[in-house]
């Protein structure tokens, strides 16, 4: 297994681990707004921090045109699919908004295809069909039709698959992966502040437990953007997308663990699907 490959597939695992984390903290009362920013201020943090370490890094001379682009890429990628994502939970069940979000493998894989001529071969194809029927199974089919909720993971999907292309494509991509963060993060620490500020909301989070949480948060958001983002660097938008499809598995099992959601036979075919989904795609690539 290559390190990018790897890379992404731990980065997926630790994602999955946030929406339980996220869902306490809103149960809290703790806006979905206030949850962004403090993920990635810390997140940003934490980046620079580690671009300090690298000498190289704080040398490397970067055009005005690729920060502005860095900061907006963050802003919409990282911080806005946050948002849209949470809020959706408000108005849709989280396995409905899972569904929705996690059609963006198939978004990258057509998007890739039309715009940068790359193949869509048979097993990108049966590697769609299997993601999206995975993901039915893993949902058990249990959805409600509203549409403010599903407009708002569907856009989600595409703010990531944004992300995620522009982190394989741009002509920032072969930055260091700490000092590019640092940009992508400032984009969003930057717009959920001057929106939290635009609706005189106090930022601030109360109680030792919620602190601590959203300190977990932050680190666990930190770890996995920094992992995804070195893993597209290596292995491409296409197949990273694919391999990121654990998250849901691990959103799964957290559920399980930890709000004592049951699972069905239903929802363990659905994981074998996923798995199946990854195995075809990265093994075409390879």
């Amino acid at each position: 297994m290559s390190i990018g490959l790897l890379s992404v597939i731990s980065s997926s695992i630790l994602f999955g681990l946030l929406p339980a984390a996220v869902r306490q903290l809103q149960n809290n009362g703790i806006p979905s707004g206030v949850i962004v920013f403090w993920t990635y201020f810390i997140s940003l943090i934490c980046y620079t921090l580690a671009a300090g370490l690298k000498e190289k890094s704080l040398k490397i001379r970067i055009c005005k045109k690729d920060i502005l682009f860095m900061f907006l890429a963050g802003a919409a990628g990282m911080g806005f699919t946050s948002f849209l994502l949470t809020s959706s939970y408000h108005h849709i069940p989280t396995g409905m908004a899972t569904l929705i979000h996690f059609t963006y493998p198939v978004i990258i894989t057509v998007f890739t295809s039309l715009f940068f001529h790359e193949p869509f071969t048979g097993s990108k194809l049966s590697g769609c069909i299997l993601s999206i029927l995975g993901l039915l199974f893993v949902t058990n089919f249990t959805f409600s039709s509203v549409f403010t909720g599903i407009a708002l993971a569907f856009l989600s999907a595409v703010t990531y698959s944004t992300y995620i292309m522009i982190n394989d494509k741009a002509d920032f991509r072969s930055l260091p992966v700490c000092l590019k963060m640092v940009y992508l993060t400032f984009g969003s620490v930057l717009l959920f502040y001057l929106q939290t500020a635009s609706q005189r909301q106090s930022v601030r989070i109360w109680g030792y437990w919620n602190i601590l949480l959203m300190a977990f948060i932050g680190l666990l958001s930190a770890f996995a953007f920094g992992l995804l983002t070195y893993g597209i660097k290596k292995i491409g938008s296409s197949r990273a997308a694919f391999a990121a499809m654990l998250e849901p598995v691990t959103s799964v099992v957290c559920g399980v663990i930890f709000w004592q959601d049951n699972i069905s036979l239903t929802g363990i075919a659905g994981i074998f699907f996923i798995l199946c989904s990854m195995v075809i795609v990265n093994r075409e690539s390879r």
